[in-house]
């Protein structure tokens, strides 16, 4: 029987959909590299699944990541954990997953030594990137709509209750059943909504007409900050 106990508001654990055993069997991920590496070298999870073990790929591109790095670090006059938190280590990471999954990133061995070489074929040092994750279903399943009613909150057609949520346990703003935005309140819930086309219209045509919009309502906004004023970003597991 899997259990699942209460945890510490703000920590990693609360958030978690794993089980009290499964957690038991985790390490948080920015406890389990002992290299300081660039790029992880094994699938951590959010927390929504267990993690795998690391894969003989994976542990064959952490093997020549530390080895190219070893070698370039000595001949700059550098630590190892110094060289990897450069764009040397980066270009090290690189190549050896190149070596070991064929050649798909365009890096060469001289940007390990020569920052200037680096930002010669990279990206603009101005560059603004906005990182973010989105989901989309396959319109011809059946449970789309209950995903959107969690989204969408009790304004959703046809569903009276959190289908995510049976027991009415409260969630960050001390309701059972919050909008995520408030532009989805009375929205209609079509046949075509989960259709992949839409998925594109909204994700890259629209947000072009729509700039200065915020992301999300102030509420959330302060919530956010506040479970995680630092701006963490592993907060994964492995």
């Amino acid at each position: 029987m899997k259990t699942m106990t209460r945890r510490a508001p703000g920590s990693r654990e609360e958030d978690a959909w794993l089980s009290d055993e499964q957690l038991a069997q985790c390490v948080a991920a920015d406890e389990t590299d002992a290299y300081g590496l660039p790029i992880p070298t094994r699938i951590v999870s959010n927390g929504e699944y267990m993690p795998p073990p690391q894969s003989a790929e994976q542990k064959r591109v952490e093997a020549r990541t530390l080895e190219l790095a070893d070698g370039a670090a000595k001949k700059l006059g550098l630590s190892r954990r110094q060289f990897l938190a450069g764009t040397g280590g980066t270009a090290a990471a690189l190549l050896a997953m190149n070596e070991v999954f064929g050649r798909f990133f365009d890096v060469t061995p001289i940007e390990m030594f020569e920052s200037a070489a680096w930002a010669a074929t990279g990206a603009p040092s101005n560059l603004f990137v906005f990182d973010d994750q989105t989901h989309t279903v396959r319109g011809s399943m059946p449970g789309p709509a209950a995903l959107r009613a969690v989204a969408q909150g009790p304004t959703t057609p046809g569903f009276t209750a959190n289908p995510f949520n049976p027991d009415g346990l409260l969630d960050e703003l001390g309701r059972p059943w919050s909008p995520w935005s408030p532009t989805l309140v009375g929205a209609p819930v079509g046949p075509d909504l989960f259709h992949v086309g839409n998925y594109i219209k909204n994700m890259f045509l629209d947000p072009a007409a729509r700039r200065g919009e915020p992301a999300a309502t102030e509420e959330h906004s302060r919530l956010n900050g506040r479970r995680d004023p630092h701006g963490r970003a592993d907060r994964g597991r492995a």
